[in-house]
């Protein structure tokens, strides 16, 4: 399955359109509950657990990363249909395959496209849903980003990010998700490498380095990392003053 991307012609310039509504919409079955947050602890594992952690905006330093990506955690409400004694396939289970993004500026749509996925969610247990994972790669794409540092300068700008799933039932019916909005503040100088992600500094620099699930993206990273990404005259020091290498 190839992207599809629709590169609007004056960026940053167009008002803002809503979000296609596709074959069929049906944004009640299926629907993007969270972003999870990954477990550097637990070599970056996700889980498609909806009590646990999440985050509520993200964040691309362009000066460590050029696209951002991410995990978002998927909802199924419907629930199992047929006999179970019989040997029949379960037609509520949803196989997804593509996600439709949308970026906004200022309210204003600056990019446009639909990116393969991959991912399930089994059946409803009774009244709770199940749930799955995707990653949508890209979210923001290294032309938008670009675009929106040339517009705003390295401080920094939230834009949003505007989410829509697309799957498939084994019984053959096709599901869309409702919309789903996640900010993104985007930041840091690429040209000259000036980071804006914040930072952890290490109690001693010869402590072990955990690195960033997702370099440039989201959570603290800590100052070695960076040090060593965007080298320089970058300063990263301990807890005691001291200047990590």
């Amino acid at each position: 399955m190839k992207t599809k991307h629709k590169r609007l012609a004056a960026l940053f310039g167009l008002v803002a359109l809503t979000l296609g509504a596709g074959c069929t919409e049906n944004n009640q079955s299926i629907f993007i509950r969270q972003v999870p947050v990954p477990d550097p602890e637990d070599q970056c594992a996700v889980t498609a657990d909806s009590s646990g952690p999440a985050l509520f905006s993200g964040r691309l330093d362009a000066a460590l990363a050029t696209t951002y990506q991410q995990f978002f955690l998927v909802g199924n409400q419907m629930i199992p249909r047929g006999d179970s004694t019989r040997l029949l396939p379960e037609t509520s289970r949803v196989q997804f395959y593509e996600a439709d993004v949308q970026v906004f500026d200022n309210d204003v749509l600056v990019d446009e496209f639909t990116v393969p996925i991959s991912g399930f969610a089994d059946p409803a247990a009774e009244t709770s849903p199940s749930y799955g994972l995707v990653a949508v790669n890209p979210v923001l794409t290294s032309t938008t980003v670009d675009g929106i540092i040339n517009v705003h300068g390295p401080q920094g700008v939230f834009v949003v990010a505007r989410i829509a799933v697309r799957g498939v039932t084994l019984g053959g019916l096709d599901v869309t998700s409702g919309i789903y909005d996640f900010p993104i503040f985007v930041c840091g100088d690429r040209a000259n490498q000036v980071p804006c992600i914040t930072q952890l500094r290490p109690t001693s620099c010869e402590d072990d380095l955990t690195l960033a699930c997702l370099r440039g993206q989201d959570l603290p990273h800590d100052c070695r990392e960076i040090k060593a990404a965007v080298g320089g005259k970058f300063l990263c020091q301990d807890s005691d003053g001291d200047e990590c290498e």
